[in-house]
């Protein structure tokens, strides 16, 4: 961790400004610069790879249905996999509905 994340991370678990910048000898402007920028900073978000995004279920369906021609060689993987993407969408409806 660097520098400025070190600032950070002490302004976030309560340190005051005038504290940090005494403790490593910088302005209290750049101390208050550096936690702006960080507050700016888009979150980095994480793929979600559960069933509710309807993409997901679309693409969990189409793979299984592959899985399952290729297994078989015939066409029955894909009514499997049009079965799996309704059951799916219907458990997760419901559970939204809950």
């Amino acid at each position: 961790m660097d520098r400025d994340e070190q600032m950070v991370s002490e302004f976030i678990a309560g340190r005051e400004v005038p504290e940090i910048a005494a403790r490593y000898g910088v302005a209290e402007a750049y101390v208050d610069r550096v936690i702006e920028q960080a507050s700016l900073k888009p979150a980095r978000r994480s793929r979600d790879w559960s069933l509710n995004p309807l993409g997901n279920r679309l693409l969990y369906s189409v793979l299984i249905a592959l899985v399952v021609n290729l297994a078989t060689d015939t066409w029955f993987g894909w009514v499997v996999g049009a079965a799996l993407l309704m059951l799916t969408s219907a458990i997760v409806t419901a559970g939204r509905n809950r």
